[in-house]
């Protein structure tokens, strides 16, 4: 059915926007109790597609709001929006306007998406940052959730793990083939979800925190020392930051935890010099 509705459409797929479409209603119901939405919940959708995750949503959800970027699937999507009533389209780049569709709905919200792998890192980190968004239950690459839900020790830990994990508890809720997309990808996708709790680490600032984690994975194989002496402006040494902490110089950077990295930003804060 959703083969011949973006038929009749004269609807083609562009591969630079990552479109890959999921039609099993099974799967689609399934991504939504994953979700844990329920009449009283607001849903911002990332890339609304055909629609066929947005209907779904809207089944459940108090009020949907879904963003697309391809003006293409206006005539599809206006189907959708007939057919629910609390469902309503933004069409542009969410990436480029994040911020007023978030000041659009106003409240606090769920966000339920299939998107783009390309996208992946980038949006998730956008959501966590955003204090109205409650959880995040997105579909995306499968080698890549696993890596957003590693722990330290294991290979796939790294900085991404360290600050999505900072601010919630993430885990991996189902695997779901690449036969289920439409155009196939080259990868099985699995779904993932986050539930945010920015208060729980005690992080106070949130950006210095992101960069002392970049930092400390920009050479995965280089020593804490080698990747903290020039990166910031300190009153003591590497060595001196650490050891109050109970943390060796020569430690690599997925040895430490997330609990790890919030008490050694709050060092840095302590040490850095005032410009």
């Amino acid at each position: 059915m959703l083969k011949e509705q973006l038929q009749k459409n004269n609807f083609t797929f562009k591969k630079s926007l990552g479109q890959n479409f999921l039609s099993d209603d099974n799967l689609l119901c399934a991504i939504v109790a994953d979700a844990g939405i329920d009449q009283d919940s607001i849903v911002l959708e990332i890339g609304a597609g055909a629609g066929t995750l947005t209907r779904r949503i809207a089944q459940v959800a108090k009020k949907v709001f879904s963003v697309e970027i391809d003006q293409r699937l206006q005539p599809v999507l206006q189907q959708v929006s007939d057919d629910c009533g609390n469902v309503e389209f933004i069409f542009g780049d969410v990436m480029k306007n994040f911020d007023q569709v978030v000041s659009k709905i106003g409240q606090p919200f769920y966000v339920v998406a299939n998107i783009p792998y390309y996208l992946t890192t980038e949006l998730a980190l956008m959501v966590a940052k955003c204090p109205l968004c409650k959880s995040a239950t997105l579909t995306i690459q499968k080698e890549v959730a696993y890596r957003l839900a590693s722990k330290v020790g294991d290979k796939d830990y790294g900085s991404v793990s360290v600050v999505l994990q900072s601010v919630a508890k993430v885990k991996v809720t189902r695997v779901v083939d690449r036969k289920m997309f439409m155009p196939q990808p080259d990868v099985d996708s699995a779904v993932i979800r986050m539930d945010f709790d920015r208060q729980a680490e005690g992080i106070e600032d949130f950006e210095l925190f992101m960069k002392v984690v970049k930092n400390c994975f920009a050479m995965r194989r280089k020593t804490l020392n080698n990747n903290l002496k020039n990166a910031f402006q300190l009153d003591c040494t590497v060595e001196q930051l650490l050891q109050p902490l109970g943390i060796l110089p020569s430690c690599r950077a997925e040895t430490l935890s997330v609990q790890d990295f919030v008490a050694l930003t709050k060092q840095i804060e302590l040490h850095k010099l005032k410009k």
